[in-house]
């Protein structure tokens, strides 16, 4: 596979008068080397189809239609997806699909069959992308993503450690995370100003909000109560229900939200879900 060059990246920008949106977050891959081993580390889970999100200039999506019998391309900037096609057609790419939509807002258009999520999301919408479609497309079964270095460790650090965050426990319900690149900068047209790295994330055999909708949502709402005041304790920072609920799960109240594991905030999401449907 010819891969798209940074000389063509920089030219298709400069033909066609492409100015990078910050609104959009647009920093555009430029190492064709890093773009191969995020379709890589997709392609090793052996599922067969891949969706990627904000494909760009198709500096990841070449290798993607390399190793995926299938790819569906989401591209917010419709600045982008004439270059796009254009660099797919001069490689006689014909299993990708580009589709205009964002994948933040608009229903996806996607099968529902086991699939490959891949992206570099950016760094203003990051959170909320991975969290839709972790949480609405089941059948996306591997997740790789390139996000800023911060919020990588938010995802990745587990529950009960120190660092963990409300984002990184709500994820972690459905999914395994782990970190396995970092990624300079320069690597980037235009350059951020911070490191990234690459995420893989695994769906679980049995995902919370699948299995156990009511505790799922019980769950994310007191993660998110406990970690917006994450330094004081968590009688202070959760309501009544979820107190009455940490009493139930003989859970400390004197203990703050960074101290519990994802199996004690499981507990207390089932806790709070079981008293809700007892009431009348």
């Amino acid at each position: 596979m010819r891969p798209v060059s940074k000389h063509e990246i920089l030219d298709a920008l400069r033909r066609t008068g492409h100015e990078p949106s910050k609104a959009l977050g647009q920093n555009f891959l430029l190492d064709a080397n890093i773009a191969r081993k995020e379709a890589q580390l997709a392609a090793s889970s052996g599922l067969r189809v891949a969706v990627e999100v904000g494909p760009g200039l198709g500096s990841l999506t070449v290798w993607l239609a390399d190793l995926f019998d299938e790819v569906v391309a989401l591209e917010i900037d419709h600045r982008l997806i004439a270059p796009l096609e254009a660099a797919l057609a001069a490689r006689n790419i014909t299993n990708v699909r580009v589709e205009h939509v964002d994948a933040l807002a608009d229903p996806l258009p996607l099968e529902r069959r086991p699939s490959a999520l891949v992206a570099n999301l950016p760094y203003h919408s990051g959170s909320q992308l991975l969290v839709r479609l972790i949480e609405e497309a089941w059948f996306l079964e591997r997740a790789v993503v390139m996000v800023q270095a911060e919020f990588a460790d938010r995802i990745v650090t587990p529950a009960g450690r120190r660092g963990c965050s409300a984002l990184g426990v709500r994820l972690a319900l459905n999914v395994e995370a782990r970190s396995v690149a970092r990624v300079p900068p320069r690597v980037f047209y235009p350059q951020p100003t911070v490191w990234s790295k690459i995420v893989v994330a695994d769906r679980r055999p049995e995902p919370l909000a699948a299995v156990e909708p009511a505790t799922f949502h019980a769950t994310v709402l007191a993660v998110r109560h406990g970690f917006a005041r994450r330094r004081q304790m968590l009688r202070r920072a959760l309501g009544p229900r979820e107190l009455e609920g940490l009493a139930r799960c003989g859970i400390d109240p004197t203990r703050r939200a960074e101290s519990l594991t994802l199996d004690e905030w499981v507990a207390l999401g089932r806790s709070i879900a079981e008293m809700e449907l007892s009431c009348p």
